[in-house]
């Protein structure tokens, strides 16, 4: 059964690596107007989930025994390239940054070299301490873009006070901090896999994939189950990282706060209504999100103090074998 899952993870690796080739001829059908860009969109946004499956694939490819675990390194930066080519080409980075959305192409080109790099399976141009520590700093940026968000909407909404750019910050602000939040998970993880055990991998598969999907949009109500789906995540994976012991414990127990905080406050406000507590409600939102960004700071730097032979050597933990 374990190699019938690797063979899956390999035929669908190739899958995606001969359709990102396909993907140039299709926007080439679009460009010198010899049909539609509609086939070149559709498998675009197939090939988002195809990669996502593909992590999955291999992260229980890792626990099984027959994938390298850096290499879900890897697979996870194929999926965090894809949903940047995704952004890159919406209607905000057209109209307000066009510069960004001329590397749609760049980035294209980045995904063929690194579907490849996952099929082949051979050796990579970057190493294991790279993938976590640059994770590490990953996450950093992530929770300061995300306090960069919240003081804004706080401004914005309790202040009343609106500005030149402000909504464009915040924008940018969001969206910068799905995609490296994307990337510190990733390194957050592999450091601390084997210790983790089955809860963390259920946490960082959960957490993932509905961050993944929040940045992808899938419209309203939808996004609305993302981000719960991503709560949940961070509360599963911050629980596996205390028991592993590897990160402080403190910001731990943060992640935890924070994504049960945020989750609450989004069931209240969807599912239960807030009547007059509207306010109320919102705030204990941001205050989860505030925790939640601080505990990815110290995580962040937790992760990058790490040296690289720290990084490197395997650990087997108590937490890993009893679960």
């Amino acid at each position: 059964m374990n190699q019938v899952i690797y063979r899956v993870y390999q035929g669908l690796a190739w899958l995606i690596f001969a359709c990102m080739l396909l993907q140039f001829f299709l926007a080439g059908v679009g460009v010198f107007r010899a049909g539609s860009f509609g086939p070149h969109l559709s498998l675009g946004n197939l090939l988002i989930y195809a990669s996502i499956v593909l992590l999955i694939l291999a992260v229980v490819s890792v626990v099984t025994g027959t994938l390298d675990r850096w290499k879900v390194g890897s697979a996870a930066l194929l999926v965090v390239l894809m949903l940047l080519q995704y952004r890159s080409v919406s209607d905000f980075l057209q109209e307000s940054t066009p510069l960004i959305s001329a590397l749609h192409p760049v980035n294209g080109l980045l995904l063929v070299f690194v579907s490849y790099i996952v099929a082949n399976g051979g050796e990579r141009p970057w190493t294991a301490p790279i993938i976590i520590r640059g994770g590490g700093l990953a996450a950093v940026a992530a929770g300061v873009l995300l306090i960069i968000a919240v003081l804004l909407q706080l401004v914005f909404v309790l202040g009343q006070v609106y500005f030149t750019g402000g909504v464009d910050i915040l924008d940018a602000s969001v969206s910068g901090f799905e995609v490296l939040l994307l990337l510190g998970l990733v390194g957050l993880y592999v450091h601390v896999l084997e210790e983790a055990g089955l809860l963390g991998l259920v946490g960082f598969l959960v957490a993932f994939v509905g961050t993944a999907l929040g940045t992808q949009g899938v419209g309203t109500q939808g996004d609305l189950w993302a981000l719960l789906l991503a709560d949940l995540g961070f509360a599963l994976f911050g629980v596996a990282s205390l028991r592993s012991g590897v990160y402080p414990r403190g910001a731990s127990i943060l992640l935890i706060i924070g994504a049960v905080l945020s989750g609450v406050a989004i069931c209240v406000h969807e599912f239960i209504g807030v009547g007059m507590l509207g306010m109320s409600i919102e705030v204990i939102g941001d205050i989860g999100d505030i925790i939640f960004s601080a505990s990815l700071v110290w995580l962040g730097l937790s992760l990058f103090r790490h040296k690289a032979e720290e990084v490197q050597r395997p650990h087997i933990s108590r937490a890993s074998e009893s679960i």
